[in-house]
C-alpha cells in the first residue's frame, strides 16, 4: 500500500518534470534499483559475502553529487541501489522546487462575429485555440527563471493580434494558480 502511494507521487512528480534529463535520470536510477533486486535474487551479488571475504571489505562504491550529498558502500549490491535511489530522488526534489503551473482562464471573440474558430493563442509552441464559443480551457503557462509570466498573443489571419500581459494586473486577476482575465479579448477586424 505505502508502495503504491510512493509510486503514485513519483509518477506525479514524473510528470511535472520539464526536462528530459531528470525523466532519464529517474528512469535510469529506477533500472539500477530493479537490476540490483533481480541480482541479487538471482544471487549473482550477495549481501553477505562482503562480511565473510576480508578482501571485498577495502572494495567500495563512492559516490558525491555537488558536495551536497556523499556516501559510499562496501556492499556492491547497496551501493547500486543507493546510487539509483539519488538518481531519482534529485530530479525529484529539484522538480518540487519547481514554479507551478498557472491555468489561464478567459473569454476571446472576434467583433460583430460570436464564431472563436481559427483564433490561436500563441506562447508557445503548440498554439492553444480557444472553444468555438470563445473560453480559454485547459492552458497552462509557468513563470520563467525571473518569475516572470508570459505575455499571450491572440491570432486570427483576418482580425488585429491582441496582446494580454499576464503579469498585468489591470488585465488578469491571479488567485492560487488560477489566472482569470479581466476582461473578454475582443478581436478587431485588419483594415
Amino acid at each position: 500500500m505505502i508502495a503504491l502511494f510512493i509510486l503514485n507521487h513519483l509518477m506525479g512528480v514524473i510528470g511535472k518534470m520539464n526536462s528530459n534529463i531528470n525523466l532519464i535520470s529517474v528512469l535510469t536510477g529506477g533500472f539500477l534499483i530493479v537490476s540490483s533486486v533481480i541480482l541479487l535474487g538471482l544471487k549473482r551479488i550477495s549481501l553477505d559475502r562482503v562480511g565473510s571475504n576480508p578482501n571485498l571489505k577495502e572494495q567500495e562504491v563512492k559516490a558525491e553529487i555537488l558536495n551536497l550529498i556523499k556516501f559510499s558502500s562496501n556492499i556492491p549490491a547497496l551501493g547500486l541501489f543507493l546510487i539509483g535511489m539519488v538518481l531519482i530522488l534529485v530530479p525529484v526534489y529539484l522538480s518540487s522546487k519547481m514554479e507551478p503551473d498557472y491555468t489561464v482562464k478567459g473569454v476571446v471573440k472576434k467583433q460583430n462575429n460570436p464564431d472563436a474558430s481559427n483564433i490561436i493563442i500563441a506562447t508557445k509552441y503548440p498554439p492553444h485555440s480557444p472553444e468555438m464559443d470563445g473560453k480559454i480551457v485547459n492552458f497552462t503557462v509557468t513563470r520563467n527563471s525571473q518569475g516572470v509570466l508570459p505575455t499571450l498573443s491572440f491570432n486570427h489571419p483576418d482580425y488585429r493580434m491582441v496582446g494580454v500581459d499576464l503579469n498585468d494586473g489591470d488585465e488578469v486577476e491571479i488567485v492560487g494558480n488560477i489566472i482569470k482575465i479581466r476582461n473578454d479579448i475582443i478581436l478587431h477586424p485588419a483594415d
